[in-house]
């Protein structure tokens, strides 16, 4: 590992390394989606109605989260970290319970699928029968390819799943736990941990495939290895290699998330300045590029063409802009199926080019109204136990939906207050990520397919930067 300097003034809590400008704007952003997310509950409540067992179901999640103030105190003994392992896999069974004999639709239900073509020796490659093609580089790989491995040794049901994404989400806690250590405000990152692993957007994905957990792991990690490169005396081999594998491995998951490595390493410049930042940056590029290369090479042969990351970016292109987008999955037209799988990509993206160009204005409102849909709603969750196969009953989505909407609201306007009247309390490089990620979504994804999932790295600092206001800072001297 890099030697991390020790000198207070690499610090990452100097009050000067964020404008107040910034911080204003970010907070109100977060200010203005909450308002959006509060006057849109009601309407999403209202769409699967309000049981009266809600009320029970909030209450125990609020019970459960309360637990992150002792945690937040004082670190949890081995008996306290399997108590609340058993309460977190408790939490979970509901899900599980419904999940158990149904099929999940869309990526919950195409992922496994490519993992059992790999287990079989068929290949890498999705059927999609409404499409009527055989797509080889739609997907990204690595989630697949891992999912593949996970499904030879424990196979690829429905409780394996959930043991999988339990594994996934205990180490997003771990990194976001370790990166409260490293910001001095340990009681805030156990706090932050503990609220990661009980989220409802969490607890609602527990048995379903689905590569968002592992990126949130990936994009942890980058912060980790981003900051101990900006804080050590010398750029080390180890820290760019780790900076481009990371980069290379989340380009192969999700591919739309590639470029908030680059913003990360940006937003570091204050502290470490430029000349570091791309000591680490550039050789972690050619790193990144060695990583990729093995997809590269296997898309040459298999399509004749390169294909940087995957086929699927015209028609993310389509589905984000189009007369009837709203930023989340469409059928594409019915007369572009059954071609080339390149070929498809290009006709939807002229097709979106052709609606941009001719209603400037309509794609304007359509990209902000993505923007501010995608970052202030929270539903998602309910829509995939929506769409499963055979689908659960209205009462239960009627109990479920408040939990994903109302704690969502809170953190949106508990955010805004950590970014603005409550800043002092706050790290200033939590401001900073909380940028990036803002710029990750308006520079790079918003212009595609953009829901909710496609801005669920901002959770865990969203959670941290709450963390950090209500449990202040108790280890003086700490720095990343």
């Amino acid at each position: 590992m890099p030697t991390l300097s020790r000198k207070p003034s690499v610090a990452f809590g100097v009050e000067a390394s964020i404008s107040p400008v910034t911080r204003s704007v970010l907070s109100v952003l977060y200010a203005a989606l909450t308002l959006y997310a509060a006057f849109s509950a009601p309407a999403l409540i209202g769409e699967y109605g309000f049981s009266h067992p809600a009320w029970l179901l909030l209450g125990i999640w609020l019970g459960a989260l309360a637990l992150a103030i002792p945690i937040a105190r004082h670190a949890p003994s081995r008996l306290g970290i399997a108590l609340l392992g058993t309460l977190c896999v408790a939490l979970r069974l509901d899900p599980l319970f419904h999940a158990w004999n149904a099929l999940p639709g869309g990526d919950a239900r195409l992922y496994p699928e490519i993992a059992r073509h790999l287990l079989d020796g068929r290949g890498f490659y999705v059927y999609e029968p409404v499409i009527g093609m055989r797509m080889v580089a739609f997907y990204p790989p690595a989630y697949a390819m891992l999912l593949a491995g996970w499904g030879a040794i424990a196979g690829l049901s429905a409780a394996s799943l959930f043991v999988l994404n339990l594994l996934f989400d205990a180490m997003a806690a771990w990194l976001i736990a370790r990166l409260g250590k490293r910001l001095g405000r340990p009681g805030a990152g156990r706090a932050a941990a503990w609220s990661y692993l009980i989220w409802p957007s969490t607890l609602l994905a527990a048995p379903f495939a689905q590569k968002e957990a592992l990126c949130i792991i990936l994009v942890l990690g980058l912060v980790h290895v981003w900051f101990s490169a900006a804080t050590s005396r010398q750029t080390t081999w180890k820290a760019v290699a780790a900076i481009g594998i990371l980069t290379g491995l989340l380009a192969l998951t999700q591919p739309g998330w590639a470029t908030l490595s680059l913003l990360i390493g940006l937003v570091l410049v204050p502290q470490a300045g430029l000349r570091k930042i791309l000591r680490a940056g550039i050789p972690a590029a050619g790193v990144t590029m060695l990583v990729m290369l093995p997809w590269w090479v296997r898309n040459a042969i298999q399509l004749h063409a390169f294909v940087p990351l995957t086929s699927a970016g015209g028609v993310s292109l389509w589905v984000g802009n189009n007369p009837g987008a709203t930023g989340d999955w469409l059928p594409t037209p019915i007369d572009k199926w059954h071609a080339h799988e390149l070929g498809y990509a290009h006709d939807t993206a002229r097709l979106a080019s052709q609606w941009i160009a001719a209603n400037p204005l309509e794609f304007m409102r359509l990209t902000a109204t993505k923007f501010v849909r995608a970052l202030g709603v929270e539903h998602a969750g309910v829509v995939r136990m929506a769409a499963l196969s055979p689908a659960p009953s209205g009462s239960l989505l009627a109990t479920l939906l408040p939990l994903a909407v109302l704690p969502y609201v809170a953190l949106l306007g508990a955010t805004s207050a950590a970014l603005g009247v409550l800043r002092q309390r706050l790290p200033p490089i939590l401001p900073l990520l909380l940028l990036a990620g803002i710029a990750q979504c308006a520079l790079f994804g918003v212009w595609f397919e953009f829901g909710e999932r496609h801005r669920l790295f901002l959770l865990p600092l969203m959670l941290l930067a709450c963390a950090c206001v209500l449990f202040p800072q108790r280890e003086q001297g700490k720095t990343a």
